[in-house]
């Protein structure tokens, strides 16, 4: 299925510690100054380079903005037009790019009015886009595109919105309708290729496949895609229209939509998700394919080899991705501009010329400096860093990282920590330099004096009720001791008797071990599993699939496969979990595990222990309260002290927590969590999603078992 923005937008942050801890880039050299950001944002059509290198942004309300791989200033041009007789209408921009450094066409929804009437053109210039001229394609206003091509024998073509096929011999001054097939002539072709000006293959509305190997004068039979087991077709409905791409490589065809990447065999003509791979594209010279993997690997593959070289590390993946002239150049409204070339990765800010950016979004406090970080909205990943000496300094831009809207802190002198837990990054302002922050021994300082109490919670809220209950525990004759529920509800606040204690030890070795493991992932091979747990996790999967919320969707795709046979390939996926749990490292386990979440709509959960020492310190542990079922096997407990939090993915805490109540106080969903089940349903529905592109989501009945 269709993979949704959000899940797209969590597969990045998956690998974001990563990028931060190992990316070093020519922008953390720049001069701190005051420039605000362009706020173009999303409203960017394309980008690309002329062959000197330059870069090209331009907007679909035609504002085009230039400037060189390291420059500190984009130029905003002033567009000028040789001989323009009559009104000229951009509606809306769709591709720039330049043959060399002096020819360059853009298309899109582009009107003149010069032959009275309005009339469909493309914009073409012979100075390095100095000066533009028009080039009329037809007598209508039907001949917008949203992309152009250039075979290897220097064709340029087109399809239009109406599927009209249109040619040019000499670098876009003459367009020519090109004359399709019968069979091609309904409308229906949504997407075409053609390598040569002889060789060609369109993909119509149904899937149908039909190549040609003389120019369209003649088209072979159209060819249907096969029925694939499972659902992994390109959909080709309409209003994908404005983000997808078609196009031959080597033996293969491959379909981007939206953000899925789709590759079949010619020969076969069966489709699959290529779920490994975030963004594709095609070079202008088509002798390279390039792709990023969801790892952000960027992959070069050449015409004629049989397998990818990596050429990159640390790639934010993005639909809008254009290859020419030996470099790659990727734009994301957070990030702006990335060029990928020889001499490495460069990331270009969109400053603006002139002008001053105003008061950050937010701001912390050192000893002498104020920090601040801010952004333009819609923003992701990217954020810039201010500083301003205290108490009348002026702000100043210090440099700008790939953390998105997070929190951050201070840490000693002229650092900044950003993010929580095994993602958070430290910035060192004096080095300028990036690492990886991991907590050692963050309550070591809690220690100090003996623990004295502690008390553990449960509150719930919805639009009807809350409701609270908690048991307190006081230190007596060397054990923790508790003799009381207390529950509080809005009929009053009861007292239910009972006795219940821990000792000393039990509560310093759980809390020795939080201070231990710190924010550390678990390791996969911390977990084992007995032959009767093993059993019972395949007997789930004999039922879980009727509840996933997965299938609900196949009524959206043509041909939808039968469940039955997409719930039986599921079932024998699931059960290789064991197999693949010893082969994962320990971040990816973390992020596994924490993908088995079931959202409420109306309703506030909160877990919660506070230990408190005799110095007054209060050490706070809480579940995720977002959810309303918390997972205490597999969901990380949320650690705060003095200010500082962070997460832990301790086994022994939920056990603990459950204990320390009466029995039959926690809901049943509590101690059902417990199961390795869910452990293991929620890795191997994470690794599907990861590799077939499967989200598989469990609501309401599982959980009112």
């Amino acid at each position: 299925m269709m993979r949704s923005l959000n899940a797209m937008v969590m597969s990045i942050v998956l690998f974001l510690a990563f990028l931060i801890g190992t990316w070093t880039s020519s922008a953390q050299n720049i001069v701190p100054d005051r420039r605000p950001l362009l706020t173009i944002g999303e409203e960017v059509a394309d980008v690309t380079q002329q062959p000197n290198g330059r870069v090209w942004v331009a907007t679909r309300t035609f504002d085009v903005y230039t400037a060189m791989p390291g420059e500190r200033v984009w130029k905003h041009e002033r567009l000028e037009f040789d001989n323009l007789q009559a009104k000229l209408e951009v509606k809306r921009v769709s591709r720039i790019f330049f043959l060399t450094d002096s020819v360059g066409i853009l298309v899109g929804n582009i009107l003149t009015y010069e032959k009275g009437d309005p009339v469909s053109c493309v914009l073409r210039t012979t100075n390095g886009g100095r000066s533009w001229s028009t080039s009329i394609i037809t007598n209508d206003t039907m001949a917008l595109a949203d992309a152009m091509r250039l075979t290897t024998d220097g064709m340029m073509f087109m399809l239009d919105h109406t599927g009209r096929l249109w040619t040019s011999l000499d670098t876009g001054v003459v367009w020519k309708q090109g004359k399709l097939p019968t069979s091609l002539m309904a409308g229906d072709a949504m997407e075409m290729d053609m390598i040569t000006s002889k060789l060609g293959a369109t993909i119509d509305r149904y899937r149908s496949i039909s190549f040609t190997t003389d120019g369209w004068k003649n088209a072979i039979e159209p060819r249907v895609s096969k029925r694939p087991i499972l659902r992994t077709q390109p959909n080709m409905l309409d209003q994908y229209l404005w983000a997808r791409d078609f196009f031959m490589w080597n033996d293969r065809l491959i379909v981007t939509e939206g953000r899925d990447v789709y590759v079949t065999l010619m020969n076969d003509l069966v489709w699959d998700r290529w779920d490994s791979v975030a963004s594709v594209c095609l070079s202008d010279d088509r002798m390279y394919l390039y792709y990023i993997d969801v790892k952000g690997q960027l992959w070069q593959w050449k015409t004629g080899e049989p397998i990818a070289v990596k050429v990159a590390d640390g790639i934010v993946s993005s639909r809008l991705m254009r290859a020419a002239h030996g470099r790659i150049i990727f734009y994301r409204s957070d990030t702006g501009p990335v060029v990928v070339d020889n001499s490495g990765v460069v990331r270009m800010r969109l400053y603006a010329e002139t002008g001053e950016f105003k008061e950050p979004t937010r701001t912390v406090f050192d000893k002498d400096t104020e920090w601040g970080v801010g952004w333009n909205s819609p923003n992701e990943l990217t954020l810039d860093v201010y500083k301003r000496q205290m108490p009348k300094g002026q702000w100043q831009r210090d440099t700008f990282l790939v953390a998105g809207k997070t929190q951050f802190r201070a840490v000693g002198d002229d650092s900044l920590v950003f993010g929580e837990g095994s993602s958070s990054t430290i910035y060192d302002a004096k080095k300028r330099t990036h690492s990886k922050f991991t907590l050692t021994k963050p309550i070591e300082s809690f220690f100090r004096t003996p623990i004295s109490s502690f008390r553990v919670s449960v509150e719930r809220q919805s639009r009807q009720a809350s409701k609270k209950w908690w048991c307190d525990y006081k230190l007596k004759s060397g054990s923790f001791q508790s003799t009381e529920l207390i529950d509080s509800a809005k009929d009053g606040v009861h007292s239910e008797q009972f006795s219940m204690s821990h000792s000393r030890e039990e509560i310093t070795t759980l809390l020795t071990a939080l201070n231990n493991d710190a924010n550390a992932y678990p390791s996969p091979a911390s977990f084992t599993f007995t032959d009767a747990e093993k059993l019972k996790y395949r007997s789930m999967l004999d039922t879980i699939f009727q509840y996933d919320v997965y299938f609900d969707t196949l009524d959206q795709y043509r041909p939808p496969p039968p469940i039955e046979i997409q719930i039986e390939a599921c079932k024998v996926l699931f059960a290789n979990v064991f197999a693949d749990m010893a082969t994962m490292s320990n971040e990816r386990f973390g992020e596994a595990i924490l993908s088995l979440r079931h959202r409420p709509t109306n309703r506030f959960v909160r877990y919660a222990i506070e230990f408190v020492n005799t110095s007054g310190d209060v050490l706070i542990a809480e579940m995720d309260r977002t959810n309303e079922v918390n997972l205490p096997l597999m969901m990380p407990w949320k650690v705060t002290l003095r200010g500082q939090s962070w997460h832990w993915y301790g086994r022994a805490m939920g056990p603990f927590f459950i204990s320390s109540f009466p029995p039959g106080t926690m809901p049943p969903i509590v101690h059902q969590m417990m199961d390795p089940s869910w452990l293991l349903l929620g890795v191997a529905a994470s690794l599907d999603y990861e590799r077939y592109g499967r989200m598989h989501q469990w609501y309401q009945k599982p959980w009112s078992r």
